[in-house]
């Protein structure tokens, strides 16, 4: 009976013991189950070229060689068009008692539009290839009136109104609608007649007094801001002119009779001593409907104060573009090219800083090289040029090679370069892990999501 109790003991103790394993192995595996869907649960986004621009801003001031001319009592209307040129003597403009403001507002808008239309009814066939870029510029171009209005820079909407029309009419050549705009042109040209018409007998012509381009606006500011004053332009003179108050602008225009323009503004002795005389930079006119202009860096004069003026240069004449002789900018100062990285993916492996990408159903390491921070990324080279030192050669007098001791290896050296980098850098089109746990170079992972 003893024997029978201890058998029956045993058996019971068995199966518990059993139990209790199954119960642990089946508590392991749910565990597994759900640590595996936990850290198979990914996010991921593609290694592609990305642009970063870092730009300066501020208020600058344009110099140009111009002369106003005499005034006329009276409403002026332009006879040609804004910045054509023209020869001593030619007829610019004329005059009329009876105009309205409104009439001659009226004339110029009109006459804006038609050179307008002119201008790309002469300026060759667009294919139906264009039509998908212009629709983006156009998209752009009304964001960015949005954005300006959402500011309160009115000024700035209002001035890409035309940079925005001519968009539209270049689109509407590239999609085959030509005969609308020559119907449209025709249209607008009997517009201005019949206002014309209305304007009555001219009592004046005004004549260009030089060969130049002409501008019918002026702002007071031609004698202050002339170009001829650059070369003697200090930062004390500097912020003396743009301490001036402007002189009585001439209602007739003016005549500008040098192609090239100057750009100045004040800026830091700092941001001066970082930049090179004569070499080309990029702005960007916000009031010019954001316009972008090559320009090289005429001179730099330095201040008392920790401040100064650079001053650049151009030869160019932007189509539409408005010398107002103050105006906004933005400086390109540096552009940056490369993979844009959450900085949330990007971890420090062996001493390496990298992020993890998941290439077919293996995780791999790659190393980074950060080139600037962007908002909560970091834009990382695109490409890399492995450096390797060339060995020193001893040779003898006929420049034949000669043989060396090797030194023996140290047992406690340093880490070689090959060891320290044996991970590959970021290649492009790698999918970055930017989600995910449990990662780690070589693990495999087969149901990623």
């Amino acid at each position: 009976m003893l024997e029978s109790f201890d058998k029956e003991y045993l058996k019971s103790v068995v199966l518990k013991i059993l139990g209790f394993i199954l119960c642990a192995l089946l508590i392991v595996y749910i565990g597994y189950q759900m640590w595996r869907k936990m850290t198979s649960s990914m996010e991921f986004e593609t290694a592609a070229p990305y642009t970063v621009s870092i730009k300066s801003s501020g208020t600058g001031y344009i110099f140009r060689t111009s002369e106003p001319l005499s005034p006329a009592s009276g409403s002026v209307v332009p006879s040609v068009s804004v910045g054509e040129k023209v020869s001593v003597g030619s007829e610019v403009a004329r005059v009329y008692s009876d105009a309205h403001s409104s009439t001659v507002s009226e004339l110029h808008e009109l006459s804006r539009r038609i050179n307008l239309l002119s201008s790309m009814a002469n300026g060759g066939e667009l294919s139906t290839k264009d039509v998908s870029k212009l629709d983006s510029e156009v998209y752009s171009l009304m964001t960015d009136i949005s954005r300006s209005v959402a500011a309160g820079r009115y000024n700035e909407a209002v001035s890409r109104r035309i940079d925005l029309l001519t968009k539209i009419n270049k689109r509407g050549l590239a999609s085959g609608m030509a005969s609308a705009q020559s119907s449209q042109l025709n249209a607008l040209i009997s517009e201005r007649e019949e206002l014309i018409a209305r304007l009555g007998e001219a009592r004046s012509i005004v004549g260009a007094s030089r060969a130049g381009w002409y501008y019918p606006e002026c702002d007071g500011y031609e004698s202050i801001f002339d170009a001829s004053q650059i070369d003697f332009l200090t930062y004390e003179k500097f912020v003396g002119a743009i301490s001036s108050p402007p002189n009585s602008p001439s209602n007739t225009g003016k005549i500008v009779t040098e192609n090239r323009w100057y750009f100045a503004f004040e800026t830091t002795s700092d941001d001066i001593k970082k930049k090179t005389l004569g070499e080309e930079y990029t702005l960007f006119f916000p009031y010019n409907g954001n316009q972008k202009v090559t320009m090289t860096l005429y001179s730099a004069q330095l201040g008392s104060n920790g401040m100064g003026v650079a001053v650049f240069c151009s030869d160019e004449i932007p189509a539409n573009f408005d010398f107002a002789s103050m105006q906004t900018y933005e400086l390109l100062e540096e552009e940056y090219t490369g993979f844009k990285v959450p900085k949330n993916a990007v971890r420090v492996i062996d001493g390496e800083m990298g992020v993890y990408v998941l290439s077919g159903e293996t995780v791999h390491f790659r190393k980074i090289d950060v080139l600037t921070d962007y908002e909560n990324s970091y834009i990382v080279a695109m490409t890399h040029e492995e450096q390797k030192e060339e060995e020193s050669v001893e040779t003898n007098e006929i420049g034949e090679p000669i043989e060396t001791e090797t030194a023996p290896l140290e047992t406690e050296s340093e880490p070689t370069d090959s060891e320290e980098s044996r991970y590959e850098w970021l290649g492009l089109n790698e999918s970055i892990i930017v989600k995910g746990k449990g990662l780690r170079d070589g693990r495999i992972i087969t149901s990623a999501s």
